[in-house]
Protein backbone atom coordinates (compact mmCIF):
# COMPACT_ATOMS: atom_id res chain seq x y z
CA UNK A 1 0.00 0.00 0.00
CA UNK A 2 1.18 3.37 -0.94
CA UNK A 3 1.44 6.08 1.50
CA UNK A 4 -0.28 9.11 0.13
CA UNK A 5 -0.34 13.07 1.62
CA UNK A 6 -4.11 12.18 2.07
CA UNK A 7 -3.12 9.69 4.54
CA UNK A 8 -0.10 11.50 6.15
CA UNK A 9 -2.28 14.86 6.76
CA UNK A 10 -5.03 12.81 8.47
CA UNK A 11 -2.25 11.04 10.36
CA UNK A 12 -0.62 14.58 11.62
CA UNK A 13 -4.05 16.50 12.75
CA UNK A 14 -5.42 13.53 14.41
CA UNK A 15 -1.88 12.68 16.34
CA UNK A 16 -2.07 16.64 16.97
CA UNK A 17 -5.38 16.67 18.46
CA UNK A 18 -4.45 14.14 20.44
CA UNK A 19 -1.54 14.71 22.23
CA UNK A 20 -3.33 14.77 25.45
CA UNK A 21 -3.53 11.84 25.67
CA UNK A 22 -0.95 9.44 26.04
CA UNK A 23 1.65 8.62 23.10
CA UNK A 24 0.32 5.23 22.68
CA UNK A 25 -2.94 6.56 21.86
CA UNK A 26 -2.34 9.49 20.20
CA UNK A 27 -0.58 7.01 17.90
CA UNK A 28 -3.16 4.60 17.36
CA UNK A 29 -5.87 7.28 16.66
CA UNK A 30 -3.29 8.90 13.63
CA UNK A 31 -2.88 5.36 12.34
CA UNK A 32 -6.87 4.51 12.52
CA UNK A 33 -7.15 8.05 10.58
CA UNK A 34 -4.52 7.42 8.03
CA UNK A 35 -5.59 4.10 7.07
CA UNK A 36 -9.56 5.22 6.96
CA UNK A 37 -8.03 7.58 3.93
CA UNK A 38 -6.80 4.37 1.91
CA UNK A 39 -9.94 3.50 1.43
CA UNK A 40 -11.37 4.85 -2.02
CA UNK A 41 -14.63 5.26 -4.05
CA UNK A 42 -14.92 2.28 -6.72
CA UNK A 43 -14.76 4.43 -9.40
CA UNK A 44 -11.21 5.56 -8.54
CA UNK A 45 -9.93 1.93 -8.84
CA UNK A 46 -8.02 0.44 -12.27
CA UNK A 47 -9.61 -2.21 -14.06
CA UNK A 48 -6.22 -4.00 -15.01
CA UNK A 49 -6.38 -7.29 -13.08
CA UNK A 50 -4.37 -6.42 -10.23
CA UNK A 51 -6.14 -8.13 -7.20
CA UNK A 52 -8.16 -5.16 -4.33
CA UNK A 53 -9.30 -5.68 -1.29
CA UNK A 54 -13.39 -4.42 -1.50
CA UNK A 55 -15.85 -3.91 0.81
CA UNK A 56 -19.37 -4.49 -0.32
CA UNK A 57 -22.31 -1.88 0.49
CA UNK A 58 -24.11 -2.51 3.28
CA UNK A 59 -27.39 -2.88 1.73
CA UNK A 60 -27.18 -5.22 -1.13
CA UNK A 61 -30.26 -6.75 -2.70
CA UNK A 62 -31.63 -9.47 -1.05
CA UNK A 63 -30.41 -12.15 -3.52
CA UNK A 64 -26.86 -11.14 -2.51
CA UNK A 65 -27.64 -9.99 0.99
CA UNK A 66 -25.13 -12.11 2.31
CA UNK A 67 -22.16 -10.51 1.47
CA UNK A 68 -23.13 -6.85 2.58
CA UNK A 69 -20.58 -5.07 4.62
CA UNK A 70 -18.71 -8.17 3.92
CA UNK A 71 -14.91 -7.46 2.75
CA UNK A 72 -13.26 -9.60 0.01
CA UNK A 73 -9.73 -9.99 -2.56
CA UNK A 74 -11.42 -8.87 -5.86
CA UNK A 75 -10.44 -8.60 -9.19
CA UNK A 76 -11.49 -7.11 -12.20
CA UNK A 77 -12.50 -9.36 -15.38
CA UNK A 78 -13.47 -7.64 -18.48
CA UNK A 79 -15.10 -10.80 -20.13
CA UNK A 80 -18.75 -9.66 -20.96
CA UNK A 81 -18.78 -5.58 -19.91
CA UNK A 82 -16.62 -6.41 -17.18
CA UNK A 83 -17.71 -7.21 -13.43
CA UNK A 84 -15.89 -8.07 -10.19
CA UNK A 85 -14.47 -11.12 -9.26
CA UNK A 86 -13.13 -13.14 -5.93
CA UNK A 87 -9.51 -13.48 -6.75
CA UNK A 88 -8.68 -17.41 -6.30
CA UNK A 89 -10.08 -20.23 -7.61
CA UNK A 90 -13.35 -20.05 -6.10
CA UNK A 91 -15.93 -19.74 -9.01
CA UNK A 92 -17.66 -16.18 -7.92
CA UNK A 93 -17.86 -13.25 -9.59
CA UNK A 94 -20.35 -11.19 -11.36
CA UNK A 95 -20.03 -7.96 -8.78
CA UNK A 96 -21.28 -4.72 -10.47
CA UNK A 97 -19.43 -1.48 -8.95
CA UNK A 98 -22.61 -0.78 -7.80
CA UNK A 99 -22.56 -3.27 -5.09
CA UNK A 100 -18.95 -2.42 -3.44
CA UNK A 101 -18.99 0.68 -0.96
CA UNK A 102 -14.90 1.22 -1.73
CA UNK A 103 -11.62 -0.41 -2.55
CA UNK A 104 -8.37 -0.27 -0.78
CA UNK A 105 -4.63 -1.74 -2.13
CA UNK A 106 -3.43 -4.86 -0.32
CA UNK A 107 -0.29 -4.78 1.18
CA UNK A 108 2.38 -5.74 0.02
CA UNK A 109 3.71 -8.88 1.26
CA UNK A 110 6.87 -9.93 3.26
CA UNK A 111 10.01 -10.66 2.14
CA UNK A 112 10.20 -14.47 3.09
CA UNK A 113 11.51 -14.83 6.00
CA UNK A 114 9.64 -11.70 7.44
CA UNK A 115 6.93 -11.17 9.40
Amino acid sequence: MQVTDEMVEAALQTYTEHQSSNDLDAMHAALTAALAKAWRPISEAKKDGVPLLVRFRDDLPARVSGFSGKRAVMVWAGRGGGEWHYHGPIGMGGFPDEWIAGWTPLPLPPKDGER
